[in-house]
């Protein structure tokens, strides 16, 4: 009980030395005394050391005391989850053994029960005990006693990070390690960050305790999006996903699970090129039937995308009537169009995207390679919204989304599933469908002459 008393603060009256309280900190061998006092109607605020000061500052009250408090832990650690049900059950009934699975998951509750609550905790109490040594020695004008307290400050302030660094040395050891953590685990897996890994009975209940790290949802994107190492392109919906700078951009959309952004901008033209299109309709006619959609869905993309002006050039390279990339072209058409060519894999890619822009800057050229291009996404999605999506928003744009549940990712307004945060990315995307589909319904209503 000695040994307790040493971490209690005393409060105390002598009302025979005008003292209206004073308060003790008792340790091994000393104590030291702060005091409020009103001698002759003037406020004071004292501190006293009594004791020969060899304690070693009570370390080994403290050790003895830590022992103490070890020996209760198991109640509350018990009834704050902390410890692993492996062995009873909520009516105390015998099920399973502890393994190696438990002791993990016990691990991993300790992390976590220390890193939220004790270290806040203490490091908030220590903080304070800091603050209130250095403001006593301002009003005791106590000099040592403001070093105290500002060891204290700064010796919480390395341990909060010191602490930090631990965690983030655990937890890149456990990634790093690669180690299989359970070779009876229906799906064993390399080691992830320690606090997902989970403890689950294999049937039948009360059957064996193993150890499951749940998939991260969404961390890799789907096979036909993805450049495998003998690859050198591949294009989807238009777009060389083995492009280095496309594949990140692809793979970091699915890491952060975000919708994504479209592949290209759009600035809107007239809703009606009021007959700038009228001299090329024979071409655009025999263009779509070829390729099998709608000649006024031909005429509504090309109203949106260049207002009729074979030699408009957007932001991102796209070029002529219907706004084909370089890239694209070279892709569906190969080395047969001046400044493409060929790689090892029989891919088409740019060479001189000058040449590749002055020949779609031709509107026949342009019309066939565009056509032939939309023509293709009409077949892959059977969907003119879909087809026009892709064409804009790229390959990513309809695949299901992250956090819209039924949704696809162009069609989602929100980057998040709690939809606190605006997806941004597939703005153009969301304007550029319904704007061509208005398109076309004012060039079937004859209500606009393209």
């Amino acid at each position: 009980m000695r040994l307790l008393r040493n971490f209690f603060l005393s409060f105390r009256s002598d009302t025979s030395r005008d003292t209206l309280w004073y308060l003790s900190f008792p340790r091994r061998r000393e104590s030291i005394v702060f005091s409020i006092s009103t001698l002759d109607s003037r406020w004071s605020l004292s501190s006293t050391k009594v004791g020969d000061g060899n304690d070693k500052r009570g370390v080994k009250s403290i050790f003895v005391v830590a022992i103490f408090l070890t020996m209760l832990l198991p109640v509350p650690l018990f009834a704050a989850g902390i410890l692993p049900e492996c062995s009873i059950n909520m009516n105390g009934v015998l099920t399973s053994p502890c393994n190696t699975c438990d002791f993990i998951l016990l691990i991993q509750n300790l992390l976590r029960f220390t890193y939220t609550y004790l270290i806040p905790f203490f490091a908030a109490l220590y903080l304070a005990w800091g603050g209130i040594l250095m403001l006593s020695a301002g009003l005791t004008a106590n000099p040592s006693q403001y070093e105290k307290g500002k060891a204290a400050i700064t010796t919480t302030l390395k341990g909060i990070v010191i602490l930090l660094l631990a965690w983030l040395i655990i937890d890149t050891i456990l990634k790093v390690a690669g180690a299989r953590i359970a070779t009876d685990s229906p799906d064993p897996q390399f080691f992830r960050p320690w606090n997902t890994v989970e403890c689950h009975i294999t049937p039948p209940p009360g059957g064996e305790r193993i150890i499951v790290i749940p998939p991260e949802i969404h961390i890799d994107p789907p096979p036909d999006l993805q450049c495998s190492a003998g690859e050198s392109s591949k294009f989807v919906d238009g777009v060389d996903v083995c492009d280095p700078a496309v594949q990140a951009q692809i793979r970091a959309v699915y890491q952060s699970k975000v919708e994504g952004s479209s592949f290209r901008s759009y600035s809107g033209s007239d809703a009606c090129t009021k007959g700038a299109l009228g001299v090329y309709k024979n071409d655009l006619q025999a263009a779509a039937q070829k390729n099998g959609f709608s000649l006024a869905r031909l005429q509504a993309i090309i109203t949106r995308e260049s207002g009729g002006n074979p030699n408009f050039v957007g932001g991102d390279g796209d070029t002529g009537l219907i706004q084909l990339l370089p890239s694209v072209a070279c892709g569906i058409r190969k080395s047969s169009i001046p400044g493409c060519a060929t790689n090892a894999k029989g891919m088409g890619v740019v060479a001189n995207q000058g040449m590749v822009q002055g020949w779609l800057k031709n509107p026949q050229n342009n019309i066939s390679v565009g056509s032939e291009h939309y023509g293709a996404l009409f077949r892959k999605y059977g969907n003119y919204d879909l087809a026009t999506a892709a064409y804009n928003g790229g390959p990513v744009a309809n695949q299901p989304s992250e956090n819209c549940p039924g949704s696809l990712r162009w069609q989602c307004e929100f980057d998040n599933n709690e939809h606190t945060r605006p997806n941004t990315g597939y703005n153009a995307t969301r304007r550029y469908v319904p704007d061509v589909a208005e398109s076309e319904r004012a060039i079937l209503s004859g209500s606009c002459t393209p």
